[in-house]
């Protein structure tokens, strides 16, 4: 996924929420050090992942992410693909 987080704006609505790091890492259900690397831009959340934090921080993902309208469609339809392709193999091993 590029990198079109708007870094700034996630601190931001983290520090006006008097969240600490730990605090949104426990409700998103990551580490620490993976919100301090994508607050600082050395990470990228899955689209997963920043749903989690919108809905941590009570905000629409929108509002933490720029992403053009088909870049966004390019990335919701590989995550359905991949999806897809894990439940089929997931299928097959039960059977």
């Amino acid at each position: 996924m590029p990198n079109h987080i708007n870094l700034l704006q996630l601190s931001v609505l983290r520090k006006a929420r008097k969240m600490t790091r730990r605090e949104l890492a426990d409700k998103v259900g990551i580490s620490v050090n993976y919100i301090y690397k994508i607050e600082n831009g050395l990470k990228t959340p899955t689209l997963v992942t920043l749903h989690k934090i919108a809905l941590a921080l009570n905000v629409k993902p929108s509002t933490i992410v720029d992403l053009p309208l088909g870049d966004l469609k390019a990335e919701m339809l590989e995550t359905l693909r991949k999806l897809k392709l894990r439940k089929e193999a997931l299928s097959r091993e039960l059977n």
